[in-house]
């Protein structure tokens, strides 16, 4: 898909695996957005299409390319971008594709709240917070902090 991006987001925040796995350990951030700002920000992005990820067992055929006679160009589309195997369900994930590659620029008003990782060093919070605080325009985000509830292992946040 030369040309093509792709931006990936969970609609949740309180999976361990996600935080493991895409936070260093957790010491990384989690971005909340407000979806419909978020969705608007991107009109002049180029945006093609998005939606929520639908699972599928391992084992189910997708559509391939050389089907597309059979079958249009949407449901090949469909089943290649926007399907993965139920191994990754725990993800959660909604997909938007753009017809560019490189990044993807959206509004400020987008950006609803940060969360931190129970193990992000409290200088790297300390700077976001500052950074997000010095800019007029990202004033209203705010700022949690993951925690773990080691008796359910249940993820809780604390607002900073």
């Amino acid at each position: 898909m030369n040309g093509w991006g792709i931006y990936c987001v969970s609609l949740t925040n309180k999976s361990l695996s996600l935080w493991d796995r895409y936070t260093d350990n957790y010491r990384g951030i989690c971005i909340e957005y407000d979806p419909e700002a978020f969705e608007l920000s991107l009109q002049e992005e180029k945006l093609f299409y998005h939606r929520k990820i639908s699972y599928i067992e391992s084992g189910e055929k997708r559509i391939e390319s050389e089907n597309l006679v059979d079958s249009s160009f949407a449901d090949y589309f469909i089943s290649n971008y926007f399907m993965k195997t139920a191994d990754w369900l725990y993800e959660d994930e909604y997909r938007f594709v753009f017809e560019k590659e490189g990044l993807v620029k959206y509004g400020h008003s987008a950006i609803k709240k940060i969360y931190f990782g129970c193990y992000t060093p409290e200088i790297y919070i300390k700077y976001v917070i500052e950074k997000f605080q010095e800019n007029q325009s990202l004033r209203h985000v705010t700022f949690e902090r993951m925690g773990l509830d080691f008796d359910t292992q249940e993820i809780k946040f604390t607002p900073i």
